[in-house]
Order: C-alpha cells, then structure tokens, then sequence
C-alpha cells in the first residue's frame, strides 16, 4: 500500500514545550506529537523532510536520534523551524556538538524518562513528552519532582525503547509511570546535574549558537599555564562522612586534566566533568570562560560545614570560622578580603587550610574572580578597607555610618565600597556579635 504525503509547503505552528529552560523538550518528542497531530507516519514525515530540504533521503530515520548533534540534524531541524515557524533550535544538541561525544556513551540512544513527569501528563490529560536533558546517561534525577531517571521497564526490565514519549512498555505494555525511585542523589551525581542542567539551559537560550572546541583547548591550554593542574592531595581522614568520601573517590578516579590527541574533535562528558570539579568551576563555565577558570582551584563541590570533613576535635572558633567562610562565597554582593587576612581578622591562629579544604577552595576561587573584575582596587586597599569596616562596626558604626568613612578613605566607587562593608557586616555579625563570653 503506498502512502500518499501532502505536499505541504507549512506544517501546523506546534510549539516547543518548555522552550527556553533546561526541561526544553526534545526535538525528537517534538516530531513524534507533530505526526500524531498531522497523522502521517514517521517513515513518511521522514521522507517530507528530507524532500523539503532538497536533499537525498538520509539514512537516520530513527526518533530519538532526531535531538542530536550531527550535520542531518542541523538540516532537518532547520527545515522544520521553516515550515512550522518556530525556533526549534534549542530542542537539539547542536550547541554543544563539538564539544560533547555521542559514541562514548554519553548520550541515551534509546529512551529514558521520569515516571512522575509521565504521571503529570496523564493527569492533566496531556500528550507525554521528552526532554532533551533525559538523553544524557549522566543525568540521574529529576530536577522538578527529584526522582531518578529510568530507562528500563519497571515490570519486565526491557531497555532500548525507540520511542522517546510512550506511556507503556512496547515489550508488556505495562505502564511506565510506576516505579519511582526517591532514593537521594550522591554529591557526584548532584555535581554532574547541574553541569548537564546547566548545558542544557544554554542549548535553549542560545538556538544556534555553538560552543566550540576552540574553548575547551584554551582552558587545558591556561591550566597548563598557570601550573595548577597539579593533583593536591589531603590526609586521608577516617571521620570523612560516607557522601564525602564517595566523592573523592569519583575525583580522583582519572587524571586532573583533559589529555587530548591533536585529531580529537570532541570528548567524553566524564572527561568535562572531572576536569571542571578539579577547577572548582561548573562546566558550562570552564567552556565559557576559559581563562579565569583555568586559575580556580578545587575541589567543587558543595557541602555542609557544620563540622568541616567531619572533624569533630576541632575548636568552636575554627568551626564558626568555616561557617563565616561559607557565608560569604553564598553571598554575591560580597567583595572578599584575602584568606589569610580574613583568618588574622576573625582571630584564628595557627590557619590551616587542609582543615576545611572544600570552603577555602571556593574562596580561592571566587577571591581570583573577583580581582579580574575589579582592577581598579588593589587587593591590599580591599584588605585595609574590610579591616576598617570590621573594627568600625565593632565600635557601635552603623552599617550606613561605616560605608560613609569607608568611602572617605577607599579611591572606589559607591557599589564596590558597599560590598566591602557587606562583607564585614557578615563576618560581625557570625564571629563578634553571636559570639558568646
């Protein structure tokens, strides 16, 4: 039986669902709604595309490779945003394709999902939906409901799926939104999120633009330059809490740098990952810029500091002091004194980094960040003026009263002036002020 196909010049203005943001849908999804709206097989909506590009059938015609990265993507996406109208772009992998390796299986070839975001689209009577986040095999939880991400059947443990927005098991047509699995993320899967999540959102905003390789060689180039990709490696402590140390361990599990041979056009999502969380930066970051990241320090990820790497010996002050730490690098309208002067200043002797390593690394890091942005205020001018504001406030200055002196004495403007005197307010009011005789 031959299937006759429209010789449509415009197809119906479907929109992307969730466009713009890191739960965008896939542009594979997209098509598959498209052909049920249209009722038009996939085989023939394929050959429609490839008809209205003016090119010769491709030979992928499976769904879920539609979302991808490759040059028949690029074609095949951009004929569709003709036809329908709408930015489609961002529906794909197109923005980080040089960057990000679909062989090495970074990336889903079949389908995996969220079994509470397809309960959500049959409640609201809804045609279920991918998102483009769930084709990374990285990706562990849902961002909106926190469930883990599966790609095997609940009932049957069939894999592979074709179809990206199906509701039922095509092996036992069991049901697809059971099954959810609440357990808590590890600090690594944590970390790898948010760098996916972060990509992705970039994907969506910025339909067409690419990242490009160029960027990551020049952050392998600047980390070699600056001589900080050097493994630092802490006492082995048997107090670290169980999540810590299962995070050391996925640190150091390969090299602390990206070892890249001359014909290589992309890399494994792993290599990106560990080569941020070494740097203290996200990924999204270290390929936008490159340079002021290659001088951050690690490690990167986030964790509580009530008893820093579980040292529970160590002195209320130094523990106060790790608080007050964090305190600031969490606050952007912050401009940081050094690590050494901010230690003299809160009273802490004999500072020792290796106590709490994790917060001073993103001090340091936020610390170098800083000073690239505000050249015009020498770092000791800073020190001097946070020493000031501290000792102003102890003095019973109000917070006003001190940024009025501080500016007196400080060649700054009013807004970089503001935010030395906030971060002695915060560094008062959790060392001095709460302090108790």
């Amino acid at each position: 039986m031959t299937v006759h196909i429209p010789n449509w010049t415009k197809l119906p203005p479907l929109k992307l669902i969730g466009a713009g943001t890191s739960g965008t849908e896939s542009l594979s999804s997209y098509c598959l709604r498209l052909t049920t709206l249209c009722a038009v097989p996939w085989s023939s909506f394929i050959a429609l595309l490839d008809a209205a590009s003016g090119s010769q059938p491709g030979t992928y015609n499976d769904c879920s490779r539609l979302s991808g990265s490759g040059p028949v993507v690029h074609r095949r996406a951009r004929t569709l945003e003709r036809m329908t109208g709408q930015p489609l772009l961002g529906g794909t992998l197109l923005g980080i394709g040089e960057i990000v390796s679909g062989k090495s299986g970074t990336l889903f070839k079949g389908a995996s999902w969220c079994p509470r975001c397809l309960a959500d689209s049959v409640q609201e009577d809804d045609h279920p939906y991918s998102r483009l986040i769930w084709r990374f095999a990285a990706y562990s939880h849902c961002a909106e409901h926190g469930a883990r991400i599966e790609s095997t059947c609940p009932h049957c443990g069939s894999s592979g799926f074709r179809r990206v927005n199906v509701l039922s098991c095509p092996a036992c047509k069991g049901s697809l939104t059971v099954g959810a699995r609440f357990d808590p993320p590890s600090r690594a899967e944590k970390w790898t999120n948010h760098c996916v999540e972060e990509l992705i959102q970039w994907t969506a905003d910025n339909p067409g633009r690419v990242l490009e390789r160029s960027r990551l060689l020049a952050f392998v180039q600047a980390v070699d330059d600056v001589g900080e990709a050097k493994t630092q490696r802490y006492r082995s402590l048997k107090t670290h809490r169980e999540d810590f140390v299962r995070y050391m361990a996925w640190r150091d599990a390969n090299v602390p740098k990206l070892r890249l041979r001359p014909n290589i056009g992309r890399v494994d999502l792993g290599d990106l990952l560990r080569a941020a969380a070494r740097q203290c930066v996200s990924v999204l970051d270290m390929l936008l810029r490159p340079a002021e990241c290659a001088s951050a320090l690690l490690p990167g990820v986030h964790y509580s500091v009530d008893i820093p790497l579980g040292r529970a010996n160590l002195p209320d002050a130094w523990i106060a002091f790790s608080k007050t730490i964090e305190a600031l690098i969490s606050d952007t309208a912050c401009l940081l004194p050094s690590m050494q002067d901010l230690a003299r200043t809160c009273g802490i002797r004999g500072y020792d980094s290796r106590c709490f390593p994790g917060q001073v690394a993103r001090y340091s890091a936020q610390l170098r960040m800083q000073r690239t942005l505000y050249r015009d205020v020498p770092p000791h001018r800073v020190n001097d003026a946070f020493h000031q504001s501290v000792r102003q406030l102890k003095e019973g200055l109000t917070p006003q009263q001190v940024h009025g002196a501080t500016q007196r004495s400080l060649p700054a403007n009013s807004e970089t002036t503001s935010k030395i005197v906030r971060s002695a307010s915060i560094v008062y009011q959790s060392i001095f002020l709460l302090r108790t005789p």
